[in-house]
């Protein structure tokens, strides 16, 4: 099923060594620390992943605000000046990192009777996907020039709002990190 998998579905980013398109969360961990090495998301540190923990990873960003590719100006997945501000090092807190296969699969989390992820708790989501294109009580919109200030952390690609909250997930779908890679627009170290 894997090799079959591969020919139907290939996944060409030169010099990521995942040979298809995610099938599972781990193929996701796996392709997003792959970016993380070749600088897609400029500043990432990552403290710690844990498949037995609530949440999945916890991550910081730190690096000068120079840094290639921090800027929207250099990488269409860098932040806006407002957002840059002008400080010397662009920095977060630690940041609490979610990973699944598609980006429903937390969305169900959320609203499961047991509960034991919080909307609230959660910085930024990395997925593949979405299985479906909208989701009840949830507001998911693109990153796109008319929003670009509300992109936090670089590689954001999607906005995830729940109905009355204030808080907001930044998601890293990958599936469209991987269009803008094949654009040409954005470049991987090598």
């Amino acid at each position: 099923n894997v090799q079959m998998h591969q020919r139907s579905k290939p996944l060409h980013i030169p010099p990521v060594t995942l040979e298809s398109e995610p099938l599972t969360e781990q193929d996701v961990v796996a392709l997003f620390h792959q970016l993380c090495a070749l600088d897609a998301f400029p500043g990432i540190h990552v403290l710690a992943t844990s498949q037995s923990q609530t949440y999945d990873s916890l991550v910081f960003f730190r690096c000068p605000s120079d840094s290639p590719g921090l800027a929207v100006a250099q990488s269409p997945l860098g932040l806006a000046p407002s957002v840059l501000g002008a400080v010397p090092e662009f920095q977060t807190r630690n940041l609490t990192l979610e990973f699944k296969n598609n980006l429903d699969a937390l969305i169900d989390e959320f609203e499961s009777n047991s509960r034991p992820k919080q909307y609230q708790h959660v910085d930024i989501c990395v997925c593949w996907s979405t299985v479906q294109d909208s989701f009840a009580g949830y507001d998911l919109s693109e990153i796109g020039p008319s929003n670009l200030d509300r992109r936090r952390y670089p590689g954001a690609t999607h906005l995830l709002q729940r109905d009355g909250e204030f808080h907001v997930i930044q998601v890293v779908m990958l599936s469209a990190v991987r269009q803008v890679l094949e654009s040409g627009t954005l470049r991987l170290r090598t």
